[in-house]
């Protein structure tokens, strides 16, 4: 049950039919879990926080930049095994997937069966891709996809981040409440330059070490 303070602080979200108070309250009692410290994590963790989302288990850096944004929104810092950092959560943010941690929290993801969404941000372009834990396919296989597409310490590399931390967040949140149409198994590149937004599919590699036999 959520109590009047909750409502008050949620009524926004609450009135939207896909949230609802059974909604909200499913926000509250998840568990997401974020590796990444850059600016890309940092957006989506304080708008995942905004959200109500419970407990947050992300980097120390990352914890006091979010830490106390809101009395219901528990914050901690990750643990150092990928497999314990994964446990309980809800879903898994990967910001900046080619970091190492991040890729041992998306194997550990896709082994436990968790949803696991990574993203990255460059100059002018960034990307966002999902997997629900054994339904591939997973950042291993559509790494084969990906194009390089530029520096991640370009001038408009903060702010492509902002974007891609948003529609992170966004994605975890729709995850949490089981929303449809979402972005597992598909890529979505954004180049804010050009205007311009595409979804791919993303196919399953059979060769893949990570999800390869599963599913």
């Amino acid at each position: 049950m959520l109590s009047d303070t909750q409502i008050e602080r949620y009524s926004r979200q609450i009135i939207l039919p896909q949230v609802g108070g059974r909604g909200q309250a499913a926000l509250l009692s998840a568990t997401v879990t974020i590796g990444g410290d850059d600016q890309l994590a940092t957006t989506a963790g304080r708008y995942l926080a905004a959200a109500g989302i419970g407990r947050l288990r992300v980097s120390p850096p990352l914890a006091a930049a979010i830490d106390g944004m809101t009395p219901d929104c528990q914050v901690t810092c990750l643990a150092s095994d990928a497999a314990a950092a994964v446990r309980g959560a809800a879903v898994v943010l990967c910001a900046g997937a080619a970091v190492l941690p991040c890729v041992q929290l998306h194997a550990a993801g896709v082994a436990a069966g968790v949803p696991v969404i990574f993203a990255a941000a460059t100059d002018a372009v960034g990307w966002m891709s999902a997997c629900a834990g054994t339904d591939g396919p997973c950042y291993e296989c559509l790494v084969r996809q990906l194009e390089r597409v530029g520096s991640e310490t370009a001038p408009l590399g903060t702010v492509v981040a902002g974007c891609m931390g948003t529609l992170l967040a966004t994605e975890a949140i729709k995850l949490v409440l089981g929303l449809r149409p979402s972005y597992v198994g598909r890529l979505v590149t954004v180049d804010v330059l050009a205007g311009d937004v595409r979804v791919t599919d993303v196919i399953k590699d059979p060769r893949c070490t990570v999800c390869a036999g599963q599913g």
